[in-house]
């Protein structure tokens, strides 16, 4: 009884700030004791899980700088910039981001039911630091502005998932998107779930890639997460095809390269040997197509 009770248990005090500052100084304030919510459907889902909700809430869902969508053209850049609190289905609908950034709607529509999407941010997803928009994200490039002790700050992505797993007073701010060149280029996103949808991921994957008439690779990003994991960029796998020439050989290597580099969580479902040959034949499957195209033309 007792541990229900601690379950039902709901925040003492809500808090609502009008300034990304006045919310860190709240959270710094009470610290552990407090968490920051948008949509909440993280909160939610923890509560499910048996996890009470703290004692305080810092609500962002006031703060006008989180909430905005824009494409930016600034000289020769040009960039689409989200805000933290923007809904997954403002996403989903969005002409910016279907136009181009088709990956990231597609993550988003693979984020549970609607009815969460109506809800949840993506910068919650984000900071739930293995969301299933992360993969999309860093394929894209994605550079992110959080907030800290030392002010606001612009990295990419990834250096941002590591400050925010060592600083929990870290609040996030803005994602920013480059804009690709449409000339050549390739882009793809898949999850692997349980079940046909409204499932949580095993095994996502996300490529980004520039590849020319001759199969010749460049500007390529790819990222795979799933599960309990953070997702990551496969580095030493783009490596290996940055410069490259599609060929079997090449992408026999890039294979391996996934298996060795690639180091996911086992779940209650699938091991981390099972995960690692989904992601490496996910993507490599994905760029046979390239030469199954040519040798179609030879024919």
């Amino acid at each position: 009884m007792a541990e229900q009770e601690e379950i039902a248990a709901v925040p003492a005090a809500v808090y609502r700030p009008a300034s990304i500052r006045e919310a860190w100084e709240l959270k710094r304030k009470f610290n552990e004791n407090a968490a920051m919510i948008a949509g909440g459907t993280l909160l939610q889902m923890k509560r499910e899980q048996g996890i009470a909700f703290p004692p305080c809430l810092i609500s962002l869902e006031n703060i006008q700088a989180l909430q905005a969508m824009e494409f930016i053209e600034d000289g020769a850049a040009a960039y689409l910039k989200i805000g933290a609190c923007v809904r997954l289905s403002a996403l989903r609908k969005s002409l910016f981001v279907k136009k181009d950034w088709r990956i990231l709607q597609e993550a988003v529509k693979q984020v549970a039911a609607p009815a969460v999407r109506n809800r949840a941010t993506i910068g919650g997803n984000i900071c739930y630091m293995s969301g299933d928009t992360i993969p999309a994200l860093l394929a894209l490039g994605a550079k992110v502005a959080w907030f800290s002790e030392r002010g606001l700050k612009m990295d990419t992505l990834e250096v941002f998932l590591q400050q925010a797993r060592l600083h929990s007073n870290t609040i996030l701010a803005s994602i920013y998107l480059p804009k690709q060149p449409p000339e050549n280029w390739i882009s793809f996103y898949q999850k692997v779930g349980r079940r046909a949808a409204f499932t949580p991921s095993l095994v996502v994957v996300s490529v980004c890639a520039k590849v020319s008439n001759e199969n010749h690779i460049s500007r390529i990003r790819i990222a795979a997460g799933g599960g309990a994991g953070q997702p990551k960029r496969l580095t030493a796998s783009e490596a290996l095809l940055e410069g490259a020439v599609l060929s079997e050989e090449i992408l026999a290597g890039v294979y391996e390269k996934i298996m060795e580099e690639y180091d996911p969580l086992p779940g209650n479902f699938a091991s981390a040997a099972y995960l690692k040959t989904a992601a490496a034949n996910l993507i490599v499957s994905r760029f046979a197509r390239f030469l199954d195209r040519e040798d179609e033309a030879d024919e």
